[in-house]
């Protein structure tokens, strides 16, 4: 029985994981001129995974695209030769792009004085390994990327957007996100709320590539799976869900 229904969401998931990365993108509400800089650009990419932290996503992935208007341009040598004060202020003013001014001032500029000196002034040499156990190490050095979301989410996107290698594909796991946690949860595939039991369903679902479904899944979680009165009615795993724990999950 256990089977047939994860053959169910599979093949659901499949579905919808055609055209994923476009309805995302659209769902963020972003013009497209801030996506293709921020998507488009190694560093600009980086700073909005840093930025993904307490804000809406949109405006994570906006600012970068900000930053540069108020900077003139986004690069590791400009960030790196500033202070925190410097670009903290640039943050703030004339609107603050983000809830943590300070601590984002604080992160990018470690990531920019860290791409300069190690990196050559270029992001892309950080994911110019091949091996993703390196890969991994060198992201979980920036201060504000976290292991469990930022990293396997960027990796994720540096795989489908920018054509990256990595030697081993089943190591990237799904990301520890509200949006996965709670259809996951609420589905029943995950038996507990814990980074381990959500590599294990990505596993489950897609060993030779545990990221696969991500996309679809946060989908879910933003069309259907809402935090208070989810549309079970009409979300597409509303068959196979078992609808689990909705009240407890109401804080995710």
């Amino acid at each position: 029985m256990q089977k047939e229904r994860i053959k169910r969401f599979k093949g659901i998931l499949r579905r919808l994981s055609i055209g994923a990365k476009e309805e995302k993108l659209r769902a963020y509400g972003l013009p497209a001129e801030v996506i293709s800089f921020t998507f488009g650009d190694p560093f600009a990419l980086l700073i909005g995974v840093l930025a993904d932290y307490q804000i809406q996503a949109r405006r994570a992935w906006a600012l970068p695209f900000h930053l540069r208007e108020r900077l003139g341009e986004l690069s590791p040598e400009k960030l790196a030769e500033m202070s925190v004060d410097e670009i903290e202020a640039k943050i703030r003013n004339p609107k603050s792009l983000h809830r943590f001014p300070r601590q984002m001032a604080m992160n990018i500029q470690q990531a920019a004085r860290r791409v300069s000196k190690e990196y050559g002034g270029k992001a892309e040499n950080i994911w110019a390994t091949g091996s993703l156990v390196e890969f991994k190490r060198r992201l979980v050095l920036f201060r504000g990327m976290g292991k469990t979301k930022k990293v396997p989410m960027m990796i994720k996107m540096l795989i489908r957007d920018h054509g990256v290698f990595v030697d081993n594909p089943a190591g990237v796991h799904l990301a520890y996100d509200e949006q996965l946690r709670r259809v996951l949860l609420r589905t029943g595939l995950m038996r507990d709320d814990s980074v381990l039991e959500m590599e294990r369903v990505g596993q489950l679902l897609n060993p030779e590539y545990p990221a696969a479904f991500d996309d679809a899944l946060w989908l879910i979680g933003e069309n259907f799976c809402h935090t208070r009165k989810p549309d079970c009615a009409h979300c597409p795993l509303t068959k196979t869900c078992a609808k689990k724990n909705i009240r407890e999950t109401a804080e995710l």
